[in-house]
Order: structure tokens, then sequence, then C-alpha cells
């Protein structure tokens, strides 16, 4: 509690800016909008850190006021880069969040080498917590790899769709230093037997850390739909998202278009696969189904706007011609009912 108590002029002042944003949002927008909710998570997400140092009396303060420090700055940031990417859809709002997670990895990876033995701050695992040289070594090693990894993001955040690269880098940001820390305990004999139980819940404890990263990849790699016509509608079936289906009745417009620009509202995108929900400043917000950047079909309807393309442009256009026969039967058809009425 103490530790708390220390910290709360500086909780009152960071609280204060990672609220600002939504102070800025209600006086620009003059209405409550989801953008809002952002700030909110973001200083519930403090606080718990807070009272996490609060629990763990620490006594390390640089490196305390270091960390929550950059905590309100990104969360600053997150919650101005979403407000501004709502007023205008063109913003690129995934170069902004994937470059400040890049300079926030070089900031901590500036820290971790100065940190201390401590239960809150750096890479801590069962043999840097029990050996002062295996803590030194490992944030020492930690450090220079989130530096690079950091650099690294910030450079691959200016690439299209680079969200797997992201992670790439992520998951050796983290998974690196665990190995490194074990393997020096290993090579200079600190691993104790008759701790070898708790070796082994450390162990199998990086093993699930590497296999939900791994099961993140996999879902960025295994992202795909596919498309279908029948004499009454287009079915869209789409893993990782909500599945679609457009009545050929009530389709009021299909057009053939160059690549549609949008950002993500909801959904998945990958590499060139972009399924869920999108936005931009001509169709407000639409469904989109997109395996590349080349040319798509859009559909209107009376309530929804949908982009969709195949795998190139030949099997684009062969589908939009597919959809515009389908379209002329089906009008045939009611022109046939009407004359006969």
């Amino acid at each position: 509690m103490n530790n708390f108590r220390q910290f709360r002029s500086l909780h009152i002042v960071n609280s204060f800016i990672i609220l600002s944003p939504l102070i800025f949002g209600i006086v620009i927008e003059k209405r409550w909008i989801p953008a809002m909710i952002l700030p909110i998570e973001c200083l519930i997400s403090y606080w718990i850190t807070g009272f996490a140092l609060e629990r763990r009396e620490t006594h390390n303060e640089k490196i305390i006021r270091n960390v929550l420090c950059w905590l309100t700055y990104f969360s600053f940031g997150i919650s101005m880069a979403y407000l501004i990417w709502y007023r205008n859809t063109q913003f690129r709002i995934s170069i902004l969040i994937n470059g400040m997670l890049g300079l926030l990895f070089m900031a901590l990876g500036n820290i971790m080498p100065k940190a201390q033995q401590n239960q809150v701050f750096g890479i801590r695992t069962f043999w840097t917590l029990n050996n002062k040289e295996n803590w030194i070594y490992t944030q020492r090693f930690a450090g220079h790899l989130w530096v690079v990894c950091g650099f690294a993001m910030l450079a691959t955040s200016f690439i299209p769709n680079g969200e797997i690269v992201i992670w790439i880098f992520i998951a050796a940001a983290v998974i690196g230093p665990i190995l490194y820390s074990y393997f020096y305990a290993k090579k200079h004999d600190q691993i104790p037997k008759e701790k070898k139980r708790i070796r082994k819940r450390k162990i199998l404890g990086s093993a699930l850390l590497f296999a939900f990263i791994a099961g993140v990849v996999v879902v960025f790699l295994s992202g795909k739909y596919t498309i279908s016509l029948n004499k009454q509608e287009l079915v869209i079936d789409a893993n990782f998202v909500y599945d679609t289906t457009i009545d050929f009745s009530k389709i009021d417009s299909v057009e053939l278009v160059e690549n549609v620009k949008g950002s993500k509202v909801f959904g998945y995108n990958a590499f060139f696969c972009n399924m869920g929900t999108y936005r931009n400043d001509e169709l407000g917000e639409y469904t989109r189904y997109t395996d590349f950047s080349g040319k798509a079909i859009q559909i209107r309807t009376d309530n929804q706007t949908f982009v969709i393309n195949e795998k190139n442009d030949y099997r684009t256009k062969q589908l939009y011609e597919q959809i515009l026969a389908n379209l002329s039967v089906k009008a045939a058809k009611k022109e046939s009912a009407y004359q006969k009425s």
C-alpha cells in the first residue's frame, strides 16, 4: 500500500493524460462515439498495473515510474490514433499503432538492463529470480533483443498488412529471453535438483506460451473464404468471421472497381486477405471479402454495401460476369411475370 500512496500524484496525472482523448472526443464530436470507450479501457489497464505494483511491494522507484509513464504514453497515443481514424477513415491506424508498439519495445529494451531483481518488471523466470548473475545477463540480452525487435517492428509498420511480421517479432522478444535464461542456468549449473518440479512447471509455461504464439501465427496464415453462386443468392463462407449471403433479388447495383481502400472496424486481416466490417469515407461502413489488392466487385443492396474479389483479376471478372448473368435471368423472369399479369 505504501508504494501506491507514494505514486499517488503520478497516478492522478497519468490518469488525466489517459482520459484526455475522451475529453477531446466529446469536445470535437459533441456526442458519444465508440472511439471514446478505448481511453476508459486503457485507464482500467493502467490502474490494474498500479494495484499490481502495490501488491508486489517493490522499492525500485525509477523502474516503476518509467513503466507507468511509458504505459501512459502508449495508451494516450492509441486512443488519439483511434479518434483520428474515426474522423478520417483513410488514415491508416495500423501504421501508428504498430509503430508505437515498436517504440514501446525499444523504450522498455533500454530500461530492462538497468533493472535490479524484482517481481514487477523484467524477464521474471524461476532462474532469473533465484540467481542474480542470471538476472543481469538475461536482462542485458533481453534489452538488446527488444530494441532490435522494436526497431524492426517500427520499420515493418509501414508495410501493408504486416501484422504477421509484427507477431513474429513479438514472439521472438518474448520467447528468446526465456530460453536464454534457461540455457544460461543450465550452462552454469544453476538448476538445483530439489527444484526440478518447479523447473518443469516453468518449462511447461514457456511451452504453452510458445504454443499460444504459434496458434496466433496459424490463425494469420489460415484465414480464407469461398464464394459460391446458386440461382437465388451469392454465398460467402469464411473462416474466423461471419458468413454472408446476398439475395440477388435485393441487389440494387453491381460494378467492377479498382481496389477499394478502407480501414478495419471488425474482422480479420493478414497479408492480402481482408474479411469483415471495414470503413472508408466514400462507402461508410461496408462488408469486405478481398484476397488481393486488384480489382473488386462492389455490390449495393438497399441497406448494405459489399466489396468482394477472388484470387486474381481474371477470376474476379469471371465472378462479376456470373453475377450479372444471374441478375439478368432474375430481371427477365420479373419482366415476364409482369407482362403475364
